[in-house]
């Protein structure tokens, strides 16, 4: 099970004029991992191993287009791309530092 976030304007601005977001819950959804590929990046020199997440679910895809956050096994992820399989959503995410 993963939680679904979706990170809403309040239409409020902090002191330096960024704007304020909220995390709002879209429901729980069942989830299973999909296989994925280990991908070799480089970031300012330093080259290290990134696997991203891919999830499968049956969530509805006005549900999932929303959802901007996931929390699966106390881990944020951040929801890059969305795929509607037909009766299946598949959603890729990437670990989020520091939430």
């Amino acid at each position: 099970m993963a939680e679904l976030l979706e990170e809403a304007d309040t239409g409020r601005r902090d002191a330096l004029g960024n704007r304020v977001r909220e995390k709002v819950s879209l429901g729980r959804a069942r989830v299973r991992v999909a296989p994925s590929n280990l991908l070799l990046v480089t970031e300012e020199g330093n080259a290290h191993t990134q696997a991203d997440l891919t999830l499968v679910t049956t969530a509805p895809m006005a549900t999932v287009g929303r959802a901007t956050l996931l929390v699966i096994a106390g881990g944020t992820y951040e929801v890059t791309q969305r795929t509607d399989l037909g009766r299946r959503r598949a959603l890729s995410c990437s670990r989020r530092k520091g939430t």
